[in-house]
């Protein structure tokens, strides 16, 4: 596979080519980076700061003609800034971020097609992650580090989901409330803390809780949602099962 180095510049770095590895330094600052056209096999090793008033980094055009597989790992000194609107933002069919560093913008992360996300960084935004209702498919994010849903101390959404398939599984902070749309959906709560509510939709939803505190809210007839816990929980309204874990003496 092609390596390409990212140097500092005040433009916008084009990533054209296909079966590719970016390569982009610590000590490297550039205006943007689109991620255009149907080349395959694009991959970015991030250490450096992505900083546009717009969009710190866009994926693809439409949901019509969408990116293929896009992978990127950001390391702990990585920073994708888009000031005024996304960090990332994406029309690909298969995006795979692995997040050590910062995600930030109006929305932190804009997704219109798959999502695969593992965050130990900080994805923040007034929605940090934005889950369209055109995206297709399945998306997954696992967060063992921040993800916090406000700008400027005005709360907004954590995550926030369309119509799609998704699974969360926390071991980190959420800082925001979680709305999981319409989906049939599973939150997994299995370490960390959440100070927000995490809402339902449509659909069958499954909620797994390893921890006090998991604050959940569902519609009247919005399908059959089922809570698994491990600690001493209360049903809350439109929740329909409850089942208990493991071999502590817990209640319900």
């Amino acid at each position: 596979m092609l390596k390409l180095k990212i140097l500092s510049s005040d433009s916008v770095y084009e990533a054209a080519n296909a079966n590719t590895t970016y390569l982009m330094a610590a000590n490297a600052t550039v205006a943007g980076i689109s991620v255009n056209g149907l080349a395959v096999s694009r991959h970015f090793e991030i250490d450096g700061k992505i900083d546009n008033d717009t969009i710190a980094m866009a994926i693809g055009t439409s949901v019509q003609q969408p990116a293929p597989r896009v992978e990127l790992s950001i390391g702990k000194s990585g920073e994708l800034l888009g000031e005024t609107l996304v960090g990332i933002k994406s029309y690909s069919s298969d995006l795979v971020i692995d997040n050590a560093g910062k995600i930030s913008g109006k929305d932190g992360i804009e997704v219109h097609g798959g999502l695969d996300l593992t965050n130990t960084g900080t994805i923040s935004g007034f929605y940090a992650i934005n889950l369209y209702g055109d995206a297709p498919g399945a998306h997954v994010i696992r967060n063992a580090g921040t993800i916090v849903g406000s700008v400027n101390g005005t709360g907004g959404q954590a995550i926030y989901a369309g119509g799609s398939q998704e699974t969360v599984i926390n071991t980190g902070t959420i800082d925001g409330n979680v709305e999981l749309g319409s989906g049939s959906d599973t939150f997994i709560f299995k370490a960390g803390q959440i100070d927000g509510t995490v809402r339902g939709g449509g659909n069958d939803d499954l909620y797994v809780t390893y921890k006090s505190g998991l604050k959940i809210e569902e519609d009247v007839d919005s399908g059959q949602d089922s809570v698994r816990s491990s600690v001493t929980f209360e049903l809350q309204a439109n929740v329909e099962n409850l089942e208990l874990m493991g071999k502590k003496n817990i209640d319900a």
